[in-house]
């Protein structure tokens, strides 16, 4: 069949037609896999990547977990997530950082050192009096408190100074503080009237058997038995709670005489600022009684040992939580830390 030349033009112009559109699908096909390619690519990229995170997230935790606070390394894993590791914020400094400079800051008559027995924690030392004030102020849900100390994974330890009760340490006498009535009253009643929370970390609390028997032992002699944390009668056990009580070594530690480090346990010179917050600590007396014996910071500003079921007074403590900033204030009384 012969075609005329208005049919072999109709049949050329289709055929181009059908090539176009051909070469059209090839390169929107193509264009197609690359993008499902990149796609799967870019999916797959992110997916390590958060992968990587929860890596480092998980060694992290362990670190804190196995108590080795001072080693853990969060530049990795704040780097995955393009956190800032600056200890510098918008709005202030972080808490721990900004005590750290003070206490390092090489001014006479400070309130706040290293401290000697534990590396990388610094505490408030000193008295209230005599033309010297400790400032340890620091305001967190609508209260004022006052800074123990600076721990070495970056928490402050807080005693809410401005709550004073009485109460018996355990109302049956039992010699565990996990299951003592007054630590249940401090994690359910008393955190429950906490206003705000959310900076208020778990800790281990330490309960800790000292001997009152043992030829009056030195307070670095109580820190070496309280490292054996192998739940006997010699050493500490620990509980994972978010309030608890000062410890016997709190109150040793605060005060800057000799002879109470040398005798704490018999001399009546452990005067601190925290001399005017006595009341009774998790540690327990490791001696065999009938009964619970408990200490106690007492009148004679010494340690004393009292009847787990006495009644005696005691002020709640807590940990903020290391990333916790300080925006304001000086510290002092009247112009306290002002944490965000």
């Amino acid at each position: 069949m012969k075609l005329n030349n208005k049919g072999f033009a109709f049949s050329t112009m289709l055929y181009g037609t059908l090539a176009v559109i051909t070469v059209v699908l090839y390169a929107i096909l193509t264009i197609s896999k690359e993008t499902v390619d990149e796609t799967y690519y870019y999916g797959t990229d992110i997916e390590k990547k958060l992968n990587e995170c929860i890596q480092d997230e998980i060694e992290m935790e362990k670190c804190y977990t196995n108590n080795k606070n001072s080693e853990c390394n969060t530049a990795s894993y704040h780097a995955c997530l393009g956190i800032s590791d600056n200890t510098s914020t918008n709005n202030g400094m972080l808490a721990a950082e900004k005590l750290k400079q003070i206490a390092n800051s090489g001014e006479e008559n400070l309130s706040i050192i290293q401290d000697p027995y534990t590396e990388k924690r610094y505490i408030y030392v000193g008295t209230d009096g005599n033309g010297k004030v400790v400032n340890n102020y620091i305001e967190y849900a609508n209260k004022v408190w006052r800074i123990i100390s600076v721990e070495p994974n970056g928490t402050l330890k807080l005693l809410d100074y401005t709550t004073y009760q009485s109460s018996q340490w355990d109302t049956n006498g039992n010699d565990s503080w996990e299951n003592s009535s007054l630590n249940s009253y401090l994690n359910k009643k008393y955190f429950l009237q906490l206003t705000n929370t959310t900076k208020i970390v778990k800790s281990a609390w330490f309960t800790f058997f000292i001997h009152s028997s043992d030829n009056n032992p030195t307070i670095q002699e109580i820190i070496n038995s309280q490292m054996d944390n192998n739940n006997n009668q010699n050493g500490a056990i620990t509980f994972d709670k978010t309030v608890g009580l000062l410890s016997t070594v709190d109150y040793i530690k605060a005060t800057q005489n000799n002879s109470c480090h040398s005798s704490p346990l018999t001399e009546n010179s452990c005067i601190s600022w925290l001399s005017s917050y006595r009341g009774w600590t998790t540690d327990i007396d490791g001696d065999n009684h009938n009964t619970t014996m408990v200490y106690y910071f007492g009148e004679e500003n010494k340690l004393q040992l009292a009847n787990a079921t006495d009644t005696i007074g005691f002020y709640p403590v807590i940990y903020l939580d290391r990333n916790s900033t300080i925006i304001g204030g000086t510290g002092t009384s009247s112009d306290p830390y002002i944490i965000k």
